[in-house]
């Protein structure tokens, strides 16, 4: 069911099964050093907080800490891709909450200013 890649892909919702029977009771650790011992190339899914708690992604460049102006310092994730000779794009700090809100409501879904004032009045929305 499982001896090449056709099989595999033919058989591919029994084979996730399979692996999630056999996973699902191993820790991260476990899995990650099992695999490895058999030669399987792979790496843990890490958490959101694993990530931006990462010594490697800071020293990679993909991991940034950026003050904002409501927010303190925040973590912002660069472009993991680096090509040979490219400098990846500069960061911007991330627009407010509701900043686009206007525009979005208004040029893109055509509410007009009185229907947005009586959203705000109603506090449905934050303009």
């Amino acid at each position: 069911r499982f001896h090449n890649f056709a099989a595999r892909c033919q058989n591919v919702t029994e084979l996730d099964a399979e692996i999630t029977r056999w996973s699902a009771p191993k820790s991260r650790q476990t899995l990650l050093a099992l695999t490895q011992a058999h030669g399987v190339i792979c790496a843990p899914v890490n958490h959101l907080s694993e990530v931006v708690t990462d010594p490697h992604m800071t020293a990679r460049g993909s991991l940034h800490q950026r003050p904002h102006e409501t927010l303190g310092m925040i973590a912002q994730m660069q472009t993991p891709l680096r090509l040979s000779g490219d400098t990846p794009p500069a960061l911007t700090s991330p627009a407010a909450l509701g900043a686009d809100s206007s525009e979005v409501l208004h040029d893109l879904l055509g509410l007009s200013q009185a229907d947005m004032a009586t959203l705000v009045e109603q506090g449905a929305i934050a303009l």
